[in-house]
């Protein structure tokens, strides 16, 4: 602050006698000065955005305080380092009032995140209970629930539709390994199903074979809708059921109408 001190003056401030320099000021004190200006005047163009974006209380305390302490620190330096007064630098106590009243700010958003992360645990749990009612549904209902990101290929089942497919419900799973299991005939449909360009936000119907790992042959049949998003990439939700039993039905009742019709004609013949 100095290029040199010449002595030391005493002064009485609230009944405390407090010690300021004389001497030959420092020319570079100016940088710092003009420094400080310059935080002035960030600080209030800060102050004003904030204020035309709603947050005006935030504005006028944070932003307030910082222009009319820093600016009242930054007079008293000038004044006391130029010798323009007789006075000492004050400056923690002009500085005090910005630090509690950013604390006091700080605070309140402290208030707000605990609040926050108490409505956010809120929502968790009774995201998760209707997670596991509509599991409990889908199971009693024989069903297995899943979604596919069309963009990435990553699935999202419930283990009931994975164990549909002979998945394991321990790790993530690509669709690749879906379609993997599908039968080799009906592969090229659910692959269109899957992963076609344009979805029918209204649902899709699709029955097909899969290959279990133990060789056995299911039928499934499946309805997707496609949810697109304005924010994120495409993705088909959807439903699959095994109706393997029907299908043996609907063939036994096919075979048995066959052999009707032929003893229809044996009798006519007869």
């Amino acid at each position: 602050n100095y290029r040199e001190l010449t002595g030391l003056e005493h002064v009485p401030v609230l009944g405390e006698s407090l010690a300021w320099g004389e001497g030959t000021t420092n020319p570079l004190l100016a940088i710092a000065q003009l420094a400080l200006v310059a935080l002035v005047a960030f600080v209030a163009d800060a102050a004003v955005t904030a204020w035309r974006r709603g947050q005006r209380r935030r504005a006028l305390a944070v932003g307030g305080s910082m222009v009319i302490f820093v600016s009242a620190a930054l007079g008293s330096a000038v004044l006391s380092y130029w010798g323009l007064a007789r006075l000492p630098v004050l400056a923690s106590l002009f500085f005090l009032p910005i630090v509690l009243v950013m604390g006091f700010e700080l605070s309140l958003d402290l208030i707000r995140t605990v609040r926050l992360a108490v409505e956010l645990d809120a929502k968790t749990i009774a995201l998760q209970g209707s997670e596991r009612k509509l599991a409990f549904a889908a199971e009693a209902a024989r069903a297995g629930l899943w979604s596919v990101d069309r963009a990435t290929g990553r699935l999202w089942a419930t283990p009931q539709a994975l164990s549909m497919f002979g998945l394991s419900a321990d790790r993530e799973h690509h669709v690749d390994e879906v379609l993997a299991s599908v039968h080799p005939d009906d592969r090229e449909r659910v692959r269109a199903f899957i992963g076609g360009s344009q979805g029918d936000p209204r649902g899709t119907t699709l029955e097909y074979r899969v290959t279990l790992p133990s060789g056995e042959t299911r039928w499934h049949g499946a309805r997707g809708a496609a949810h697109d998003e304005p924010r994120g990439s495409p993705t088909l939700m959807g439903a699959t059921i095994d109706i393997t039993e029907r299908k043996r039905a609907e063939e036994e009742t096919a075979r048995q109408r066959v052999e009707l019709e032929h003893l229809s004609r044996v009798a006519t013949l007869s």
